[in-house]
């Protein structure tokens, strides 16, 4: 077991998008990580293996990419594609933007995919209205890769629904403290309030051009 120092206070949430995945272009960056500490910073990691004792075992090397400060300790993560979402006690949503490019000369973290290398550039943090924020903690954060969308809830009792862009596509008030959310099949959304769990179908709480999106992609299928 390897013990890896990662924080300066506890490591609080851990998150691997697309199953260690990062999407660059139409390539996807694999084996990075998330890592959130209660010292209010975000690190994005690498993971990659290491040949030793003649291929008896990988040993898995983790190596920090980026270093992100955030405003206070996160309390939810989700992630689709290049995006991060941050949701926090105070209500407050924060999205940060990762960027890739292409690298002939490699200085600093690589990461090799598909015979190509590649170099994280920045994390750009993208600025959201505080006033379409939550008004209470954010309980729970859930994304949907095939819609491109991210969906929050608060002990507000709102369900928000955020595209990557930032902006408030919808939201929904319920009756209840919603505890948390997913994405069922990419589309349709499970909500649990207190000991029960309501399901929204797509065409209940989605605009008419993420409707037509759906179709778009059932057609190719």
């Amino acid at each position: 077991m390897d013990d890896i120092k990662a924080h300066f206070g506890e490591v609080v949430l851990l998150c691997s998008p697309f199953e260690g995945s990062f999407r660059y272009k139409s390539e996807t960056v694999h084996n990075t990580l998330i890592s959130c500490g209660s010292d209010e910073r975000i690190i994005i990691w690498r993971a990659s293996t290491a040949d030793t004792n003649n291929t008896i075992y990988l040993q898995i090397m983790m190596q920090k990419l980026k270093i992100i400060k955030l405003c206070e300790v996160s309390s939810c993560i989700g992630l689709t594609d290049n995006v991060i979402l941050f949701g926090f006690i105070n209500g407050v949503i924060e999205l940060h933007k990762a960027e890739w490019k292409q690298m002939e000369a490699m200085k600093g973290a690589e990461i090799t995919f598909a015979g190509s290398k590649t170099l994280l550039s920045h994390v750009k943090r993208i600025s959201l209205d505080p006033e379409l924020c939550h008004k209470d903690v954010v309980t729970s954060v859930s994304e949907s890769h095939l819609l491109q969308l991210f969906a929050t809830t608060s002990k507000d009792k709102f369900i928000k629904i955020w595209n990557t862009e930032g902006q408030l596509i919808r939201e929904v008030l319920l009756g209840d403290v919603v505890t948390s959310v997913c994405f069922a099949n990419g589309r349709d959304l499970l909500a649990s309030l207190h000991n029960h769990i309501v399901r929204m179908e797509a065409h209940a709480y989605l605009p008419t051009e993420y409707l037509e999106k759906i179709l778009s992609i059932a057609d190719e299928v």
